[in-house]
């Protein structure tokens, strides 16, 4: 389930682009690297909660993971809201972050996972 998740959360990211740039007024470089964010937060986080995986446990990760999902469409989808606080691009580049490495910590659980679900059939579909 987290995963289809992270699924959707990224067909999102991709799919509202070009209407990110025409809602706040910002050109496709700056809304392409505001949403690539998330691609670099993916990173951070596998590389962080992978090693962490055992002494946290996979279930905990999952859940935080699962917040800062919400977190992330949350802010993205009230951000016309708060972009009188903040620069568009700032709150675009903060939510992709949150999402980024949401779907990272899920990538860093769902591999050891389906090895401890199925230890004797590892190498085999």
């Amino acid at each position: 389930m987290a995963l289809i998740a992270a699924a959707w959360v990224f067909a999102l990211r991709a799919s509202i682009m070009d209407d990110l740039g025409k809602t706040f007024g910002l050109s496709a470089a700056v809304v392409g690297a505001s949403v690539g964010t998330a691609f670099l937060a993916f990173g951070i986080s596998c590389f962080v909660a992978s090693p962490l995986c055992d002494y946290l446990g996979m279930g905990r990760i999952l859940s935080i993971a699962c917040g800062l999902h919400v977190l992330g469409v949350v802010s993205l989808v009230f951000a016309p809201s708060l972009t009188s606080f903040m620069p568009a691009a700032l709150v675009i580049t903060g939510s992709q972050f949150i999402a980024g490495f949401a779907h990272g910590l899920v990538e860093a659980v769902i591999n050891p996972l389906a090895a401890t679900i199925y230890p004797d059939n590892k190498t085999t579909s």
